[in-house]
């Protein structure tokens, strides 16, 4: 979305420094600076909010406030003072200002006069607005590092309306659709918009609606991230005539913003990720299973969120290695990485646990689910095709084993091995199959 912003009484200096701030903070913005006020009237520029530099010459600061006034009525008005004096100060805030800062201004200081020339043009536009939701939302940090946590401030802005307002978020990679969390959503028109929508550059704010046959009510359709081939989406439920009221300007404004953090923080994780990532598969390795593990379990404390382990084995690996050698082998672990990838979802985390075994962890999902999901897992690779040297078509197959915290253990430690005793018996009783410790029982 992009934002216009007026510069008024800006030096170079100045210019640049700002410039500097608030592209850290979005790339979509255009400014346009002018040196006095007597520029106003020449100038076209539908500025959003203003931001006027302070200087130290007496009389100016009074002349130029009443310009404004009369030139740019309703834009809200940021003040930066390069000196401070306790009557240039009164004259501002006879002015109502969103924000008064000082030389030394931070970008955190700068989003805030932002969000405030927002707000202060909102409540001029239309008293209806939601503005104890949006402070609730604009209020809280825009810390987001997933779409689990996207999911949870989508949902703690919409509970706060009369109306009650279905949502799911949904991942997309051009091949499948996965429900990262939210309702089920059954109709086919809302895939067939997120499939034939192009994605532009800046696409936060792109809005699309498919209306519920039968009802007042429509799907409201639009994007929340993209990283590589994989896209997040929102579907909400709700009435059509309150679309412009909940989904308003600044409600994208402030998805935009968590955007901009979640790319910044994801490219300082990629470094990490270097440290982090086997060689051979691409998979996270031991050492970043052990922290997430820790971190899962601590999420559990703070939320009582459950997670499951699945511990996988490949069955008769060691023929592989010996029959067509190392390198060979090596490929085939990648091709069951890329199968793991493809059948498991994006919320998952799967890890080269060493040698043929692989290790995921799978948040808020029951052992039920888990072990579904395993026996779909199993019958994937199975079903793989794996060309190598003169056996065309060699066939593969996997033992796991499935474990839930906290039911099936209380430590990082013992979950894994609980997990690989599980996976040991599905070995011990022929291969190929999926074990949970009731399933054991039972075969007993």
């Amino acid at each position: 979305m992009l934002r216009k912003i007026l510069l008024l009484n800006f030096n170079k200096e100045q210019k640049q420094k700002f410039e500097s701030h608030i592209l850290s903070l979005s790339e979509s913005v255009k400014l346009e600076a002018v040196e006095s006020t007597n520029e106003l009237k020449k100038s076209n520029f539908n500025a959003q909010c203003i931001f006027y530099a302070v200087g130290c010459e007496k009389g100016k600061l009074e002349k130029d406030v009443e310009e404004i006034k009369r030139t740019l009525r309703g834009v809200p008005v940021s003040f930066v003072f390069e000196e401070r004096d306790f009557s240039s100060l009164l004259k501002v805030f006879e002015f109502s200002p969103a924000m008064v800062l000082d030389k030394d201004y931070t970008s955190e200081d700068l989003q805030k006069a932002l969000i405030r020339c927002d707000l202060k043009k909102l409540r001029l536009e239309d008293s209806n607005m939601p503005i104890a939701n949006l402070m609730e939302l604009l209020s809280s940090p825009i810390k987001v590092k997933s779409d689990i946590d996207l999911f949870r401030k989508l949902t703690a802005y919409f509970t706060g309306f009369e109306e009650k307002v279905s949502l799911s978020v949904l991942c997309y990679d051009k091949k499948n659709f996965d429900l990262v969390a939210g309702e089920q959503v059954k109709d086919r028109e809302v895939f067939n918009v997120i499939k034939n929508y192009v994605l532009p550059k800046n696409f936060i704010g792109e809005l699309m609606e498919v209306p519920v046959e039968g009802s007042e009510k429509s799907f409201m359709i639009f994007p929340l991230y993209k990283q590589g081939d994989q896209e997040t989406w929102c579907v909400c439920k709700m009435k059509s005539s309150n679309k412009d009221f909940v989904l308003n300007n600044l409600f994208f404004r402030h998805l935009e913003n968590a955007l901009i953090y979640r790319k910044n923080s994801e490219r300082m994780i990629g470094f990490q990720d270097l440290a982090n990532k086997d060689e051979v598969t691409g998979l996270f390795n031991q050492r970043k299973l052990a922290a997430d593990l820790e971190r899962a379990i601590e999420e559990h404390k703070a939320n009582d969120q459950t997670f499951c382990i699945m511990f996988i084995d490949v069955d008769h690996f060691k023929k592989v290695n010996d029959n067509f050698g190392h390198v060979v082998g090596s490929q085939m672990l990648s091709e069951i990485a890329e199968e793991l990838r493809e059948v498991l979802r994006s919320s998952d985390k799967i890890y080269r646990y060493g040698g043929d075994e692989f290790v995921v962890i799978m948040p808020e999902a029951s052992i039920k689910t888990v072990h579904r999901v395993a026996l779909r897992v199993n019958e994937s690779v199975k079903k793989k095709n794996f060309n190598i040297g003169q056996a065309v078509d060699y066939k593969l197959g996997l033992s796991i084993g499935i474990a839930e915290y906290p039911s099936d253990a209380q430590t990082a430690k013992e979950i894994i091995e609980f997990a690989d005793k599980m996976m040991y018996v599905s070995k011990k009783t022929g291969r190929g199959r999926v074990y949970h410790v009731n399933e054991v029982d039972q075969a007993e």
